[in-house]
């Protein structure tokens, strides 16, 4: 997991397609229409619209229960 800010996530996107990694999941925070295209143009397999720390760890966080939440509202 690498961390990046709304500012060109998309240079992050080229990194990531020169290393081979087809596979990408941008915070949605940080989905830029231009790193969402550059993903489309590499072919690469793109998640967006959750925030990924929903999905790792176990224990009382705000993490989790944002999980919880999303489970309620059917959104996970």
């Amino acid at each position: 997991m690498i961390g990046v800010t709304k500012t060109r996530p998309e240079d992050v996107v080229d990194a990531l397609e020169q290393k081979g990694i087809k596979e990408i999941w941008l915070h949605w925070m940080t989905e830029t229409p231009e790193a969402q295209e550059k993903c489309r143009d590499y072919n690469m397999h793109l998640i967006t619209g959750r925030c990924p720390m929903m999905y790792l760890g176990h224990g009382v966080s705000i993490h989790t229960m944002h999980r919880e939440i999303a489970k309620l509202i059917g959104k996970y």
